[in-house]
């Protein structure tokens, strides 16, 4: 919608409403994005415990093979 700007008035309304918009935009976009960054961070946690786990793993692996070589 292209409104006629023929005054400050007008140059001002709409300038009101195009931040009326953005704001309402955002205010619907936030929830989604927060969101979205929190399954982000849950899913780096993830990663990052599957990799300490594998290590501990490996690490007790090594461990009893180099035991069973001393027996």
């Amino acid at each position: 919608m292209t409104t006629k700007i023929e005054s400050l008035k007008d140059l001002y309304v709409d300038h009101l409403k195009d931040m009326y918009s953005a704001e309402t935009q955002i205010t619907k976009a936030l929830p989604k994005v927060i969101n979205e960054n929190h399954l982000n961070e849950e899913k780096a946690a993830d990663e990052k415990l599957t990799k300490v786990a594998m290590n501990v793993v490996n690490q007790d692996a090594l461990q009893e093979s180099m035991e069973a070589e001393r027996v």
